[in-house]
């Protein structure tokens, strides 16, 4: 079984600090407001959680959900999160892409919205995929465009999308997101990766079930991400506040209190840019081993407290039935009830779940 062991248990959403904000300053979700002893005698189960603001598209082979976060006050914030959904892009049955964005600073949202419609247009115009040779989009044109040249033709879109975000109306030098993709072509799935979100396929073989990663989280503190970051003249550091010792490594432009950024690659950032923050995706790509299989894309807001082994232990049995909308709503809870058990704060959440059999 191929998997993460561990959540990324009280380390918070990233967040990135204003020009003068200290380092250490409190930030949404990195400081929780303990529970009393007497509030965490009064467990709560998965049962007692609420949804009532979930936003939620099911359909026939996938269910997606976001649910927007709080604040360490418990006020309700704008949801910095989004998903992608594009199905059997130009007419291809079986072939899709979906995928999860998660906003941060203060337009966040902004720069989510902004890159998830750029990738849902992509998928709707044929020139971007018919040449000289193929006058005709088919599986295998498809397939050959977006993997030829390690890539090329994917990277040169996000590096494109980096640009178009310097010229956009709001501002992004300390604005940013995350972008996790899942391009399904038949039995073929490409998974590109910028940031923290994540993507993990599970194979149910009866009472087996495999886990297999389709996205690594890329932090500073990665042996790569690191030498690169520090060669661009930045340096890799948690807050200096002594309450947040323990939290995340950021990214700092060298001696200076900014961005902070605790992912070594986004969209957007531009002062996160100058330090080696990159735009660039990885990529991991894998065949279907089953028609049983399904995919869980989702924000930090899942994987702050749940392991990828929690996520499938959560979604799982409704797999023989089929009910992607109890799936994803047992899952969200799941999250919501660790995030409650902190404090009153929560990270938005955002989950596409897409079923690969019949």
């Amino acid at each position: 079984m191929e998997t993460k062991s561990k959540p990324r248990k009280k380390k918070g959403g990233f967040h990135t600090l204003s020009v003068g904000e200290k380092k250490g300053s409190p930030t949404k979700h990195k400081i929780q407001t303990k529970k009393s002893d007497s509030q965490l005698d009064k467990k709560k189960s998965i049962s007692d959680i609420k949804l009532t603001d979930l936003e939620i598209l099911n359909k026939t082979k996938y269910v997606a959900a976001t649910l927007k976060g709080k604040d360490d006050f418990g006020n309700a914030k704008t949801n910095q999160d989004k998903y992608v959904y594009c199905e059997n892009i130009f007419n291809l049955e079986n072939c899709n892409v979906f995928g999860v964005l998660d906003g941060h600073g203060s337009n966040g949202h902004l720069v989510s919205d902004f890159c998830g419609e750029a990738i849902k247009k992509l998928f709707k115009e044929e020139s971007h995929f018919i040449t000289k040779q193929n006058k005709k989009i088919t599986k295998e044109s498809l397939y050959q465009k977006l993997t030829q040249n390690n890539y090329m033709f994917l990277k040169k879109f996000y590096e494109n999308l980096q640009k178009e975000l310097i010229d956009a109306s709001f501002d992004t030098h300390f604005s940013g997101t995350t972008c996790v993709i899942v391009y399904q072509i038949d039995n073929k799935i490409i998974c590109s990766n910028i940031g923290d979100s994540r993507a993990i396929l599970i194979n149910k073989k009866g009472e087996e079930k495999e886990i297999i990663e389709l996205s690594k989280d890329q932090k500073p503190t990665n042996p790569e991400e690191k030498k690169r970051i520090e060669e661009s003249g930045g340096e890799i550091a948690p807050c200096d506040d002594e309450i947040d010792l323990d939290g995340p490594k950021r990214v700092w432009v060298k001696g200076e209190k900014f961005p902070g950024i605790a992912i070594s690659r986004t969209l957007g950032d531009e002062v996160g840019k100058s330090v080696g923050v990159i735009c660039t995706p990885e990529f991991i790509e894998k065949t279907l081993p089953s028609n049983s299989s399904y995919c869980v894309v989702a924000s930090d807001g899942i994987w702050e407290f749940l392991s990828n082994d929690d996520v499938v232990n959560h979604t799982v049995q409704f797999l023989s039935h089929k009910d992607f909308e109890g799936m994803i709503k047992n899952l969200i809870k799941a999250s919501c009830l660790e995030w409650s058990n902190e404090g009153a704060g929560r990270d938005d959440i955002t989950v596409v779940i897409h079923y690969f059999g019949n």
